[in-house]
């Protein structure tokens, strides 16, 4: 084979390994991908060399991002109503920019273990790739989008969220992967009591895990709490709209009247009321006499203005006995703010995507609310 070919074909391979992963996820669930397709990339990683494996490792996160994170073409276009083109080149810098990752740790993973033994499979490559997905996960407030971890929701390796939370759960698959790999490669050169070994540990893997299932790790404790949430299904065309801002105040106060004093604890979703705080006064402190009348306390998703009102918090407020409003920390990228929007304001202007230009809460600071008293000065 000519060695453009073969190029080309481990290119591809790397593509489609990626590109796989993404079924790992809901809504297919597939969950072996996470394990075969990291191990397929992790082999085609052996014998490359350091500037090679960052390649395949980007070519990888193409396929991996390009087939999970499209989504973003369609909350930039459909309700941001950005053109078509730009949209998908600004959907297209995010999935080479996610693909950095993965390109990262095929160069780490090459250049300083060279050598294919266990040291690089079973300890480093699990390792290195654990640790870039918790820097994507700060990485402009965070892309958690992805995570291995998040994958295994159906299968046995679960049990170990509860105790290791899904950074556990994605190294549980890594060193799965690994193992796997190790193990092809040992029965290559022969040495079956390694080969046996590896295989014993991905055995031991699972099974703990599914073991740890079977463990309630919570228990009930003083008198139930009668939870009610409620969706109200509003088209995103017509939620953001000026001229159906009335739709969201009479659908949720039809769907809550007949739980008003039936639950103790009702919850709206997140942005429930699709504007801000100190403009929706007079539909907030009604629901706030209802939840006090009734003995229920309301918790509602609603932006809410910054003292410069330059932007919007994406805050939750809690009506009734208590009032109170927290301020989300972790904004979504391209969701609720555009990265770098700072720094170039001229070319993201035109992006009318509703509450693009949302601030984070800062983690020093407590905020309470007092309904009618806090309306008046936010």
């Amino acid at each position: 084979m000519k060695k453009w070919l073969k190029t080309l074909y481990v290119d591809l391979s790397a593509l489609v390994l990626g590109a796989l992963l993404a079924f790992a996820f809901a809504p297919y669930e597939v969950f072996p991908f996470a394990v075969i397709c990291p191990a397929g990339l992790l082999a085609l990683w052996l014998k490359e060399s350091p500037q090679r494996a960052s390649w395949l490792g980007f070519t990888f996160g193409l396929g991996y991002f390009g087939a999970g994170v499209y989504w973003v073409f369609h909350s930039i276009h459909v309700f941001g109503n950005v053109p078509t083109i730009v949209a998908g080149l600004i959907t297209s810098a995010l999935i080479m920019a996610l693909a950095l990752f993965p390109a990262a740790v095929g160069y780490t993973v090459n250049r300083y273990f060279p050598v294919n033994n266990t040291a690089k499979l079973v300890y480093a490559f699990p390792a290195i790739w654990l640790f870039s997905e918790w820097i994507r996960s700060w990485l402009c407030t965070g892309f958690p989008w992805l995570f291995l971890g998040y994958s295994q929701t159906n299968s046995p390796l679960k049990g170990f969220a509860p105790i290791f939370s899904v950074y556990g759960v994605s190294f549980a698959v890594l060193l799965t992967s690994a193992l796997l790999v190790n193990a092809v490669l040992q029965l290559r050169q022969k040495a079956y009591r390694t080969a046996y070994l590896s295989l014993f540990a991905i055995t031991v893997i699972w099974v703990t895990g599914g073991l740890c299932n079977l463990i309630p790790w919570t228990q009930p404790t003083g008198q139930p709490l009668s939870v009610a949430l409620i969706q109200g299904n509003i088209p995103q065309s017509l939620k953001w709209s000026p001229d159906h801002i009335q739709l969201s105040f009479d659908r949720y106060e039809k769907l809550t009247e007949p739980l008003w004093g039936k639950d103790k604890l009702i919850i709206w979703p997140e942005a429930a009321i699709p504007m801000p705080l100190s403009q929706a006064s007079g539909f907030i402190n009604i629901m706030d006499d209802k939840a006090k009348l009734t003995g229920s306390q309301l918790i509602l998703g609603i932006p809410i203005a910054t003292p410069d009102r330059q932007g919007y918090y994406n805050g939750a407020v809690t009506l009734g006995e208590h009032n109170e409003v927290y301020l989300k920390r972790r904004l979504v990228p391209f969701g609720e703010y555009i990265p770098s929007i700072q720094f170039l304001p001229r070319l993201f202007n035109f992006m009318n995507i509703p509450l693009s230009d949302m601030v984070a809460g800062r983690p020093d600071k407590y905020h309470s609310l007092n309904c009618r008293c806090q309306l008046r000065c936010v």
